[in-house]
């Protein structure tokens, strides 16, 4: 990770800080419970995982590529 200026949609506040991923992995589903997680946290992970799934899958051989589609399915969808 890398801490970067956050550009916020209006001038309001001070200066924000965010985070932004240097790498891209997918988190390994079988050792989350979706039902501990609350509604943004879950919405986080699914964003996570398209960004990783949109990143990577141009990259990969279709059956590497179809194992990632696995890894980063929703979690609404567990």
């Amino acid at each position: 990770m890398v801490v970067r200026e956050h550009q916020a949609d209006t001038d309001d506040g001070p200066p924000m800080l965010a985070f932004e991923a240097l790498t891209l992995a997918p988190f390994d589903l079988r050792l989350l419970e979706p039902s501990l997680l609350t509604p943004a946290e879950a919405a986080w992970i699914d964003s996570y995982h398209d960004k990783v799934f949109r990143q990577l899958s141009p990259r990969l051989e279709e059956q590497d590529a179809a194992w990632l589609r696995q890894a980063t399915l929703p979690l609404r969808g567990m």
